[in-house]
């Protein structure tokens, strides 16, 4: 046995006969959306999946647009194809996929750095700086800076944008020193 409901003590919004017609209404669009939904052929799934993609970049992109920015902003306006690319690069997927590709593993030596550059240390004792080459076989001039006071008992470096940590790591173990600080001046995965 069902007990019967209690009527609503709450008053409509809406009288009855105006609150039958907006459900239909509201019905009816439901219906209509959800077969125009099931209707779509591959084709234009896919279309429809690219330009939500794509309009998913563009919105993720952490690159300047005079929208989010005043007219008066330091930072130059990008194109589109510019801010969707960078917002490729700012998903996770990109993030496994390139640090796959390109970083160095534990176990193997750099890559050839393009254009033959090859780690060198200068500045004062109180201001060594070592430039390591990273990620030369893909992008030939990327750099990471180990930075340290020569004088400094405890042998403690900064790095400097180490977007390929091994060979950093393998130059920090090099001049013995023990990597405290990490400093990102851009985007790095």
């Amino acid at each position: 046995l069902v007990a019967p409901r209690e009527p609503s003590t709450r008053p409509s919004p809406l009288p009855d006969p105006v609150r039958m017609v907006v459900i239909s209404y509201v019905r009816a669009a439901v219906s209509a959306t959800a077969s125009a939904i099931w209707a779509l052929s591959l084709r234009r799934w896919g279309l429809l999946s690219l330009g939500s993609s794509l309009l998913y970049l563009w919105n993720i992109s952490t690159l300047s647009s005079r929208r989010r920015n005043s007219d008066n902003s330091p930072c130059p306006e990008h194109g589109p194809l510019l801010r969707i690319m960078y917002g490729l690069f700012s998903t996770w997927l990109a993030e496994r996929v390139l640090g796959h590709l390109l970083h160095t593993r534990p176990d193997e030596p750099q890559a050839e750095q393009i254009g033959g550059t090859l780690p060198s240390v200068m500045g004062p004792r109180e201001l060594r700086i070592k430039v390591v080459p990273i990620l030369g076989a893909a992008f030939g001039g990327n750099y990471a800076y180990l930075i340290w006071d020569e004088d400094d008992p405890y042998r403690r470096a900064i790095v400097v944008d180490p977007a390929d940590p091994y060979p950093v790591l393998r130059a920090a173990e090099e001049e013995r020193l023990n990597v405290e600080v990490l400093l990102t001046t851009h985007w790095h995965f």
